[in-house]
């Protein structure tokens, strides 16, 4: 046995020069053993990983032997079930330079989130409400589209017609205004209001009789006929007063105090607001007098002082809210 060994060993060194690295393995491999593996390679599902443990390495020379220190093991793990790829290397830990590193690449966010939409009568004031009262009804401070009727105030025609005899002096217009605005078939913003008749007598004026506001006088549907009580008497109105009690539109034909209208408007009162003397039948009293009428299709001074007329005749009445 001693001499096998002693043969194998000077023939190994005879072809040392020649000898490629795996025979020189061989060569120099304890006997009974394999050679040195230089790396393993594994798949598995979803992921793969690389591993390279070459262990130490052994080269001959001339001079001898020499044994250099294993490389330190690399691993790689790719995970497709993620949107990105982390990659991590690490070292033997009894190796100098160890780098860990890893890369998050989730890029999902929050959508945030949308205010919720207003409900106009829900009960829940919307951030685009002007106010809300848990209802869908005009005429009581909010109206149905839950804007604010705060600083408004109405202006209708009355849907009928009526003789001096009928109505029987400034009391009995106002009483007719108030019973038109609170009629089941009135228009929901007239009611629970107080109205008088923009009619003049002696001593009373039209303008005398209403009270101040700076706000807008509306029609039902929210029309703004006047911008402030001293527009009815100051200059043109905005639009003529030409809708009913019950939020329809007066017949539009002989509107116009230009056709001569056959069914007009009571006031007894002049384009500024006061009374027309002589002219409002005995202060709304006498059918055998005459007084001024006005036209509810215009909105120049017409709209008051049209003409005069008989007073056996049938004629509306604009009717203001007072507040």
């Amino acid at each position: 046995m001693r001499l096998l060994a002693v043969l194998r060993g000077r023939a190994c060194a005879g072809l040392l020069a020649l000898t490629p690295a795996g025979l020189l393995a061989a060569c120099f491999s304890p006997e009974g053993s394999d050679p040195v593996t230089a790396g393993t390679t594994g798949t598995s599902p979803g992921a793969t990983t690389t591993t390279t443990a070459p262990g130490p390495t052994t080269e001959a020379g001339l001079s001898g032997t020499t044994t250099r220190p294993a490389t330190p093991d690399v691993t790689t793990d790719v995970d497709p079930a993620t949107t990105g790829t982390a990659t991590t290397q690490s070292t033997d830990p009894s190796a100098t330079g160890t780098l860990t590193s890893s890369i998050d690449t989730d890029t999902s966010g929050d959508p945030g989130t949308t205010a919720p939409e207003s409900i106009c009568g829900d009960g829940i004031h919307g951030v685009d409400e002007e106010c809300e009262d848990g209802n869908l009804v005009d005429g009581d401070g909010c109206s149905a589209s839950c804007k604010s009727e705060a600083g408004i105030r109405y202006v209708f025609l009355t849907g009928v017609a009526y003789t001096v005899g009928e109505f029987g002096g400034l009391a009995g217009a106002d009483a007719a205004c108030n019973a038109r605005a609170q009629l089941a078939e009135s228009a929901a913003p007239l009611k629970q209001r107080t109205f008088k008749a923009w009619l003049s007598a002696d001593g009373q004026s039209a303008s005398s009789r209403l009270t101040a506001f700076a706000g807008n006088y509306v029609l039902p549907g929210g029309t703004v006929v006047a911008n402030g009580t001293a527009a009815f008497w100051s200059g043109p109105l905005l639009a003529p007063i030409d809708v009913q009690d019950d939020g329809k539109k007066a017949p539009p034909d002989k509107a116009k105090c230009a056709d001569s209208p056959n069914e007009a408007v009571w006031t007894g009162t002049t384009m500024e607001g006061g009374n027309a003397e002589d002219q409002n039948c005995l202060n709304w009293t006498d059918p055998l007098s005459s007084a001024v009428y006005g036209a509810y299709g215009d909105t120049v001074s017409s709209w008051t002082a049209c003409n005069v007329t008989n007073c056996d005749e049938a004629h509306r009445f604009y009717c203001i809210e007072t507040g």
